[in-house]
C-alpha cells in the first residue's frame, strides 16, 4: 500500500513538473508573463516578452499608413508628399507611445514624474520643427558660396537645397492639416484618439477599450494557439483571443503573432496580425475617415503648383546678392 502512495506521488510529481515546463514553453505563458511584469512595473521583463518596437510599428502600419495609402485617386507627387507626411505623423506617434508606455511601466513614481518634466513641447512631440530654412538662413548658406573654383557647383548645390527644402515645407505642410482635420474632426477615430495632450491618450485609448469590449471583463476564452517552425529551426505562433462586443452585439477575435528567442528560447508577442480586420468590424466608417483625412491634407497640392513652387525659389536665388554677384562672375543666366 505505502509502495502505491509511493508511486501515485512520484507519478503527480511527474505529471505536475511536466505541466509546469509545458505551460512556461508555451507562446501563452508569454502573457502570463507581460501581465505580471506591467503589474509589477517591471520594464525589463516586459521587453523580455513583448517586441514593443514591433508591436507598435505593426500597429501603427496597419492603423495609420496602409489605410492612408490606400487613398484613391492621389497623383504620383500626391503619394510622394503624402509618404513624407506619414513618415513624420509615424514617428511622433511611435515616440508618443514608446514614452507612453515607459511612463507608464515606469519602476518608480519619481522615474515617471522626470519623464513627464523632460518630455517633448507639443510642437516637438507633433514634429512641428521649421521645415524651410528661414531668408536669413538661405543668404548665410549663399553666402558661402565664394568665386573660386567649384561656382557652379556650389550655386547648384544651394538651389538643391533650396529644393529639398520645398519639398519638406509641403511634406510638412500636409502634417499640420492632418492635426487641423483631425482637431476639427473629434467624433472621429483619429480625433478621438489625437485630439488631445500627449498624457491624456493612454485614458482616451481606455475608454475606446471599454468600448469596444477589448477589456478582461469582456474576455470570452482562446481563439487559437498554434506554433511552426521553419527549415532553420526558427519557430513562430499565433495565439487569438475572443472578446464580446457591446458595440458589435458579437464576439471579435484579437490575433497575436508570436516569435520564439532563439538565444533565451522564450516566446515574445511580436505584433497584432489581425487589426485591420477588427478595426473593419469595429468601425466600418473607420478607412472612409482616413481617406478624407488624407484628401484635406493634400488639397491643393499638386505637379503644377510644384511648378510654380520651383519657380518661386528659382526667383529667390536670382534676387539674392551673393547669387547675382556668383553668375556675373561665371556669366550664367537663368
Amino acid at each position: 500500500m505505502l509502495r502505491l502512495v509511493v508511486v501515485l506521488i512520484v507519478l503527480l510529481g511527474a505529471l505536475a513538473v511536466g505541466g509546469y515546463l509545458y505551460w512556461t514553453n508555451s507562446p501563452l505563458y508569454a502573457f502570463q508573463e507581460a501581465a505580471l511584469a506591467v503589474k509589477n512595473h517591471d520594464e525589463t521583463g516586459l521587453k523580455r516578452r513583448v517586441v514593443i518596437d514591433n508591436v507598435i510599428d505593426h500597429l501603427l502600419e496597419d492603423l495609420v499608413v496602409q489605410p492612408a495609402l490606400s487613398t484613391p485617386h492621389l497623383s504620383g507627387f500626391q503619394s510622394q508628399v503624402l509618404a513624407g507626411a506619414l513618415a513624420m505623423a509615424k514617428k511622433s506617434m511611435t515616440d508618443g507611445l514608446l514614452d507612453s508606455i515607459h511612463k507608464s511601466v515606469a519602476t518608480t513614481p519619481q522615474s515617471a514624474i522626470l519623464l513627464t518634466q523632460t518630455c517633448l513641447s507639443p510642437l516637438q512631440y507633433f514634429g512641428l520643427t521649421p521645415a524651410l530654412a528661414a531668408p536669413g538662413e538661405r543668404r548665410r548658406m549663399l553666402a558661402q558660396v565664394d568665386t573660386g573654383a567649384g561656382k557652379l557647383k556650389q550655386l547648384l548645390n544651394a538651389a538643391g537645397r533650396e529644393m529639398a527644402n520645398e519639398t519638406k515645407k509641403l511634406r510638412t505642410t500636409a502634417f499640420n492639416r492632418m492635426q487641423t482635420y483631425i482637431h476639427n474632426h473629434p467624433s472621429t477615430v483619429p480625433g478621438r484618439l489625437l485630439d488631445c495632450p500627449p498624457e491624456e491618450r493612454g485614458r482616451h485609448a481606455r475608454i475606446m477599450l471599454e468600448e469596444y469590449g477589448l477589456t478582461v471583463k469582456n474576455f470570452k476564452g482562446l481563439a487559437c494557439c498554434s506554433t511552426t517552425s521553419d527549415i532553420i529551426g526558427r519557430e513562430s505562433g499565433k495565439v487569438g483571443f475572443n472578446f464580446y462586443s457591446p458595440k458589435i452585439g458579437n464576439q471579435i477575435e484579437i490575433d497575436f503573432e508570436m516569435i520564439k528567442d532563439l538565444e533565451s528560447k522564450e516566446w515574445r508577442i511580436n505584433s497584432l496580425s489581425n487589426i485591420a480586420q477588427v478595426m473593419e468590424q469595429l468601425e466600418p466608417a473607420y478607412q472612409t475617415d482616413i481617406h478624407e483625412l488624407v484628401e484635406y491634407s493634400l488639397s491643393g497640392m499638386s505637379n503644377k503648383n510644384m511648378e510654380t513652387d520651383m519657380h518661386g525659389m528659382t526667383e529667390r536665388l536670382k534676387q539674392d546678392p551673393t547669387t547675382q554677384n556668383l553668375l556675373n562672375n561665371i556669366k550664367l543666366r537663368f
